[in-house]
């Protein structure tokens, strides 16, 4: 047997690294204790979780895409977030490479390669695949056009039912046929036609009157 006395070099030497204490020569056999002088607690919080497991210091997170309270956002795979309220301090930019600003559930969510439109409201242009430069501002305004263009329907319902053509002008005038009955002279009415039995259902503010569609 040969002992370390016998040996060149009968030793080690082992250097601490950063945020290690301690080290220096070790005899061949021996052993030496390293002390960590660099992280020595980790401390999570609501949002930032902290776990240990065999040595390793885990941190983990409670963001979420969802519409949760209190915890911190998180884009799903889409790159998508759910969010109730939001408050800006600054300008809203809203950039696409078709140009179209959609604001309200389902409005514009059919849209293939249609630009430069504007749909605001429920559904709004909802049914629009390639038309371009439309406006829509209502509920379901717009709502089955598909390549129509340059066309602008204001208030609900206006110019549901078409779908192709172009520089159209449709309004919903229901709020004004209710209170005050159809107009001597029936003015041109572009997308939905209100049913002549209108006038009956004006018994109260709430009555709801028929109506078809064009």
């Amino acid at each position: 047997m040969v002992s370390n006395a016998q040996l060149a070099y009968s030793s080690v030497t082992v250097t601490a690294g950063t945020g290690f204490g301690g080290g220096g020569a070790v005899a061949l056999g021996g052993s030496i204790t390293l002390s960590n002088t660099g992280v020595l607690s980790i401390t999570g919080d609501a949002d930032i979780t902290t776990s240990t497991n065999v040595g390793a210091v885990i941190l983990g997170t409670t963001a979420t895409s969802a519409n949760t309270t209190n915890t911190i956002v998180k884009r799903d795979g889409s790159g998508d977030f759910s969010a109730g309220t939001i408050t800006l301090a600054g300008a809203l930019n809203l950039v696409n490479a078709l140009d179209n600003t959609a604001v309200g559930s389902s409005a514009l969510s059919n849209n293939i390669a249609g630009s430069n439109n504007t749909a605001n409201g429920w559904a709004a242009l909802y049914s629009n695949t390639n038309g371009y430069a439309n406006t829509a501002t209502g509920w379901e305004a717009l709502y089955s056009n598909l390549g129509g263009y340059e066309n602008t329907a204001n208030g609900a319902l206006a110019l549901f039912s078409s779908t192709t053509g172009y520089q159209k002008h449709g309004q919903r005038r229901l709020r004004a046929l209710l209170q005050h009955g159809p107009a001597p002279t029936t003015p041109p009415m572009v997308g939905r036609r209100f049913s002549p039995t209108i006038a009956a259902a004006t018994t109260s503010p709430t009555a709801r009157s028929p109506f078809t569609t064009t």
